[in-house]
């Protein structure tokens, strides 16, 4: 298609986008017109300094929170490649985020639903309408004050069904391909989202094939084409597939192994008229509150759009409402058991925990459904002359959603709707961190704030979660108070943690934990009676900074097991972080056996390698690492391997100085990290494959 071509198609388009794109852009004004910047809950923003480090290849472990830990976080890796690109030259990070998160997520709801719409239904007007239907309903709004990339994924997905439906009708491998980069964007914004992406799919497969095109049932090629939308995305996320997988993490882990939640705020009249239990008009609640009367006409009029039409895509869309419907009311009536059966029973269904995400499914539908009655009122307008009728009937709908951005406007509802301000305290902390090369963490007591920096030299600990994650045990052995166990001090060592930090009281950026952790000035008081912590003076006098002098390295070795009773003697070594997954060490004139510490989570995938170190071979080499019977957790949870120079060198020609010690080069690396350096090469040629297949297709049309 040449771009003539395509500007004459989008010409009849102009004014019902310009219109969109003008209500998105007043409505989120905060994300447009200034560059504070924009956090709430989860999200965050890190400082400019750690978004650089994501210009890197993707690494299954994430040492830069707490102790470390798996990232089941890979999959975003395409997204954070590309922000790292941009910070590496110098983007300040909340211009990067509104580039790679908010303005697309403002920008392609409204435009991707338009279009897909318009698909359907061949009517600007009905189009229009649809897409206020999907941007302004009370879930949306609410969910796009909290997981933007979720909401990312979800702005993609209409224009994946539109490809996709254009794939089973044409039969084109570029509709195919431009489908199958659709689906694999959604997945790295959301990889749980395009599980679900996947079923409905899936689902809509089954019922062209039966309902709209019987005939394609004896099609190969319709298989085929179909087939790649789902299997390109999965070809093309190996690099996390067979990281998590040797892990075993990728359907075992802590999102998998959690109960059900949030059925106690779920009402089915709620669910069906799309309020959100929690919308006041103003700041969010999570009180349940009574729905307006005016919301029970949106199931109403999605009622219409489904009885008026016969329109048999649209009818699809009726379907998967009520598929939405039923799963997002979880375990109400009726049939109340079977979400639970599908959640125990029906592999990957148990990341849903909550059923939110469904309720996605009910909000696209129902936008189709109610322009579908937008498109019958305007046809039946024309014919009985009432267009301004009709018309006036679309514009009260339109009104019906639209009222609902009001507390975004305004800033009444808060949360990533209004600006942030970052106090000055947290860039003196930065550079006071950051003015330091030794490897350290920084331990924020009682959690961190989303100002403080972390890198992977410095990562940053929070208390609160490291008390209900590696600490529990310690801390139901003292109490719930791990500061007044007599081993605290030793803890603190063995970990690394060279500060302490009591973060600010920030109620205007709500970064304020004391509102429900107590207050302040007892959790300062608590650390002045510390002996082995000393308040120090930083530029930022009100952020609380207690040191830990006798912090140990990250990697050192001792003649004896580490133990959190007593102090040992250790030696630093010379190391050089590489990667989170891959360190080198070198050790001079050694011949005793000692115990080589490392104070990241204890994992038994950490693997140490004595000489030359080849990562492909760390697959397919037997006996390639030191025998895992000498790798063992320490007292602390943390990693510690038992050295006997002679036994190693016995195996290996090592380097002897002139009194017959021996200078050992290490590799400790992190063994399914290899797995995922074989999956990004296949994954890379599939993606390069797909792009280059998509530029050949669009020069040989023109």
């Amino acid at each position: 298609m040449s771009s003539i071509t395509m500007i004459k198609k989008l010409t009849p388009h102009f004014l019902p986008i310009s219109l969109l794109v003008l209500i998105t852009v007043v409505v989120h004004h905060v994300w447009f017109f200034n560059l504070s910047p924009i956090t709430y809950g989860d999200w965050t923003i890190d400082h400019l300094e750690k978004v650089k480090e994501l210009l890197s290849l993707p690494t299954i472990w994430k040492g830069e929170n707490n102790l470390g830990g798996v990232d089941l976080g890979i999959f975003f890796w395409p997204l954070q490649l590309l922000i790292g690109i941009l910070a590496n030259f110098n983007v300040a990070p909340a211009l990067l985020e509104r580039i790679f998160t908010l303005w697309p997520v403002a920008l392609m709801t409204p435009l991707s639903m338009y279009f897909f719409s318009y698909y359907i239904l061949r009517s600007r007007i009905a189009s229009l309408l649809g897409s206020i239907v999907f941007t302004f309903n009370t879930f949306l709004i609410i969910s796009r004050s909290g997981p933007v990339l979720l909401n990312l994924a979800l702005s993609f997905a209409p224009f994946l069904f539109l490809f996709f439906m254009k794939t089973l009708e044409d039969k084109k491998l570029s509709y195919s391909l431009v489908a199958a980069l659709l689906a694999f964007i959604i997945s790295f914004f959301e990889i749980r989202f395009f599980y679900l992406i996947g079923w409905v799919l899936f689902f809509y497969f089954i019922y062209h094939l039966f309902i709209l095109d019987p005939k394609a049932k004896t099609n190969i090629k319709v298989y085929f084409l179909a087939g790649l939308v789902i299997s390109l995305p999965l070809l093309m996320n190996l690099y996390a597939v067979l990281g998590l997988q040797n892990l075993q993490s990728l359907t075992s882990n802590e999102i998998f192994n959690r109960t059900l939640f949030g059925s106690s705020y779920l009402k089915l009249a709620k669910i069906m008229s799309l309020f959100h239990f929690g919308w006041t008009g103003g700041r969010a609640d999570w009180i349940i509150q009574t729905e307006p009367l005016r919301f029970f006409l949106i199931p109403a009029l999605a009622l219409l759009g489904l009885a008026l039409t016969n329109n048999k895509k649209v009818a699809f869309f009726g379907l998967l409402a009520l598929i939405g419907i039923f799963l997002t009311k979880m375990n109400l009536p009726p049939f109340p058991d079977v979400y639970q059966w599908l959640f125990d029973n029906l592999p990957g269904f148990n990341a849903f925990r909550e059923s939110g995400k469904f309720s996605y499914f009910i909000v696209l539908s129902f936008a189709v459904l109610i322009a579908s009655f937008i498109k019958v009122a305007l046809d039946w307008g024309k014919e009985k002359k009432y267009k301004l009728l009709s018309y006036a009937a679309t514009a009260a709908i339109a009104f019906l959603f639209l009222w609902n951005a009001k507390p975004i406007i305004t800033g009444e509802l808060g949360s990533l709707y209004v600006q942030r301000q970052i106090p000055k305290e947290y860039f003196q902390v930065k550079d006071f961190i950051l003015g330091q090369r030794d490897y350290f963490r920084t331990l924020w007591i009682p959690l961190a704030s989303q100002w403080g920096i972390r890198s992977n030299d410095h990562p940053m600990m929070s208390n609160y979660y490291l008390n209900l994650g590696i600490w529990n045990k310690f801390v139901k052995e003292n109490n719930g108070n791990i500061f007044g166990a007599n081993f605290s001090d030793q803890l603190l060592d063995l970990s690394s943690i060279k500060y302490v930090v009591v973060p600010l009281e920030d109620k205007a950026n709500d970064d304020n934990f004391f509102r429900f952790a107590g207050k302040r000035q007892d959790f300062i008081d608590g650390l002045n009676n510390l002996k082995y912590l000393n308040k120090i003076s930083t530029r930022a006098e009100k952020v609380s900074v207690y040191e830990n002098y006798d912090y140990r390295p990250h990697i050192y070795i001792t003649n004896e097991k580490e133990s959190i009773d007593r102090s040992i003697p250790y030696t630093p070594v010379d190391f050089s972080l590489k990667t989170p997954t891959e360190y080198k060490i070198a050790l001079k004139s050694v011949s005793s056996t000692f115990y080589l510490n490392f104070s990241e989570n204890y994992h038994p995938s950490w693997k140490l390698r004595i000489g030359e170190f080849n990562w492909l071979k760390a697959i397919s080499a037997k006996n390639y690492f030191l025998p895992d019977k000498y790798h063992f957790e320490n007292e602390a949870k943390l990693n510690s391997f038992l050295i006997d120079p002679q036994s190693l060198c016995h195996l290996k020609k090592c380097d002897k100085d002139f009194y017959g010690n021996y200078n050992l080069e290490f590799t400790l690396f992190f063994q399914p990290q290899s797995y995922v350096y074989l999956g990004l090469i296949i994954s890379s040629i599939f993606f390069a494959s797909v792009v280059l297949t998509l530029v050949y297709l669009l020069l040989k049309r023109k």
